[in-house]
């Protein structure tokens, strides 16, 4: 009531003359207005950072973890990515290396690609010690259908080999990043465990192009901007988590968010790159009526896939003034709570 009272006398031409009126014969009047509005964004300020404030501890907490472990060397495993590929041939190599970079270990699944991925794959295996292991899906062969479901229940039969293990369950345009500078993922992973939770949530950050220049390369350090993508399950981002002696289930919700008895979810969600669109034909290519096609039976019956409707419409190449710039200092500073998990 009282904010629409304020509303309504601010939009009121009587009201404006009078306040202009008073204040000029009495400026001081001005004065306590303008300590009024401070107060009030004081006041809603603090009681902010009071919202924030068990996150800015926990945010901390972690933070004096890693440096502990990694000041005194502790023996850590990798965490292990299971990644799935499908015609990523412009970014696979440069994906896989930045994960290798990032301290992960990785098993990679091809959809029966048909665009050279499979054979980039096979070359990285043998160079990259990180590369546990590669494979086809389905094994006889490729299908007319996207068979995602099947492949989420296999990933989660991969993870069960390997208990006591993070698990990264990741697709081949996406990049996990740890959130302090020059610290390992496993260190990172290792707290988390430390601090008794089983499982992370993940920010992602679509990058985006600004224009039509990336063909074959590494995306990481050529996008440069980002947005929150408006597609309502890109927000769901629960997709790692600490492997237990059970099989976890993953395609219950489509990939989005792993479930397993005893789930506790860290409070603060680590940032993940998506890199889903890179220029006009790579576009044109993945989200085309065919993927419709290849979708169609999840869709009908799981209700998934409902993403490729979007992004069959949306817009390719976006203004710099339509995104972010993409600066890490940002992510839990002034973007903090963007990364918070309340879920």
């Amino acid at each position: 009531m009282k904010q629409r009272v304020i509303k309504e006398l601010k939009a009121n031409r009587f009201a404006k003359r009078a306040y202009a009126y008073v204040t000029n014969k009495v400026p001081f009047v001005s004065n306590l207005v303008s300590l009024y509005r401070y107060s009030n964004w004081l006041k809603n300020y603090k009681m902010s950072l009071q919202d924030n404030e068990s996150y800015y501890h926990k945010f901390d907490e972690l933070h004096r973890l890693v440096l502990q472990q990694a000041s005194n060397n502790v023996d850590v495993k990798k965490p292990i990515i299971i990644m799935t590929t499908y015609n990523d041939h412009d970014i696979i190599e440069a994906i896989i290396r930045e994960n290798d970079r990032l301290g992960y270990e990785q098993i990679i699944i091809d959809n029966w690609s048909s665009d050279g991925t499979w054979k980039i794959v096979e070359n990285l295996k043998g160079e990259l010690n990180s590369i546990l292991d590669i494979k086809h899906f389905p094994e006889e062969g490729p299908t007319n259908d996207y068979q995602w479901k099947l492949m989420l229940d296999l990933k989660a039969k991969i993870a069960l080999n390997f208990k006591g293990r993070w698990i990264i369950h990741q697709d081949s345009d996406e990049i996990t990043i740890p959130p302090f500078y020059n610290h390992e993922i496993k260190y990172v992973l290792n707290a988390i465990k430390t601090m008794g939770y089983n499982t992370v949530s993940l920010r992602m950050l679509d990058f985006t192009p600004i224009d039509n220049s990336f063909t074959i390369g590494d995306p990481v350090s050529h996008f440069e901007y980002y947005r929150i993508s408006p597609i309502i399950s890109y927000g769901l981002q629960n997709k790692v988590w600490l492997q237990g002696d059970e099989l976890v289930d993953l395609s219950c919700m489509g990939g989005h968010d792993v479930a397993f008895k005893g789930k506790d979810v860290f409070p603060i969600r680590l940032p993940r790159f998506h890199y889903s669109i890179r220029s006009v034909d790579h576009a044109k290519s993945k989200y085309s009526p065919k993927r419709l096609e290849r979708s169609e039976s999840e869709r009908t019956e799981l209700g998934w896939h409902t993403h490729v409707e979007v992004k069959i419409t949306e817009k390719i190449i976006y203004s710099k003034d339509e995104l972010i710039k993409y600066d890490f200092n940002d992510l839990y500073s002034e973007k903090f709570n963007w990364f918070i998990y309340n879920g």
